[in-house]
């Protein structure tokens, strides 16, 4: 079996592990109109890889998760074929609606961070939050809730 090498590898700035790059596909219909999401992993060995990083788009896909690469599109990239092992973490996404101002996010953002979530930035408008295993999920799945009656923002889970 050959080993199958990413053509975007990087160096975590935390771990100073090699991490590579590989694509999770998305049904052709996905609300973000992509055809794939980037997500940085670390190769296990083989075509296991370790997802590091929290999926904007991909649903049933977590930090940590351990999937299964098979095949490369034109990106040179590994495609993930299945899910082998769950990390047990769960991805919520959030978007703030346009016209609500940075300081006001950033004061969500922090809350959420002291309820026990990280997050990541798509685009200062999109954000998907990362919810280890052993966080308390109802209190960050009651703000956002309260948050989108509001109409500061929407929201979902990472599930499909």
């Amino acid at each position: 079996m050959s080993v199958m090498r990413s053509a975007e590898v990087t160096v975590d700035s935390e771990t100073g592990q090699e991490l590579e790059k590989i694509l999770i596909e998305l049904p052709p219909d996905h609300w973000s109109g992509s055809s794939g999401e980037r997500v940085w992993a670390l190769p296990l060995g083989g075509d296991h890889y370790e997802i590091r990083n929290t999926p904007w788009y991909a649903y049933d896909m977590n930090w940590g998760d351990v999937v299964v690469c098979e095949g490369r599109p034109p990106a040179d990239l590994p495609i993930v074929a299945k899910l082998v092992r769950s990390s047990g973490r769960r991805t919520l996404r959030i978007w703030f609606e346009e016209n609500i101002p940075r300081a006001e996010r950033d004061a969500v953002l922090n809350e959420i961070n002291e309820l026990g979530a990280s997050y990541e930035n798509a685009d200062d408008q999109l954000y998907a939050l990362d919810l280890e295993a052993e966080v308390d999920a109802p209190p960050l799945l009651d703000r956002p809730a309260v948050l989108e009656q509001q109409g500061t923002l929407n929201w979902e889970t990472g599930g499909s």
